[in-house]
């Protein structure tokens, strides 16, 4: 009963690994795809590093809100984000997008 145990967490955590770089790479292909249309490439090779931090903020944001409380593995859930970094976040990171998409 033990072992079973132990086997049902090994899963557990694999199952959260694979959803979480699932969702990483599915969340950066869809803020992609939205941001294609105002930011083709990129000729200024440092403003890419505020442009993957301000996504991955936005991923995170949306992680912790909406996925962070719903995993297989109890002892990797997440409380949601109070609604003001909710908020600050989500802004900084969208006019950090508009700033780079503008210095293009």
């Amino acid at each position: 009963m033990g072992n079973n145990v132990k086997y049902k967490d090994a899963l557990y955590i694999i199952l959260d690994l694979l959803r979480n770089i699932l969702f990483l790479i599915i969340g950066l292909l869809f803020l992609n795809a939205i941001e294609n249309s105002f930011i083709k490439e990129f000729q200024k090779p440092w403003l890419m590093l505020p442009y993957m931090i301000a996504n991955l903020a936005l991923l995170y944001v949306f992680y912790r809100n909406f996925l962070g409380n719903r995993t297989f593995y109890k002892a990797f859930q997440k409380n949601s984000m109070s609604k003001k970094n909710t908020f600050l976040i989500t802004v900084v990171s969208i006019l950090i997008i508009a700033a780079v998409a503008y210095l293009q």
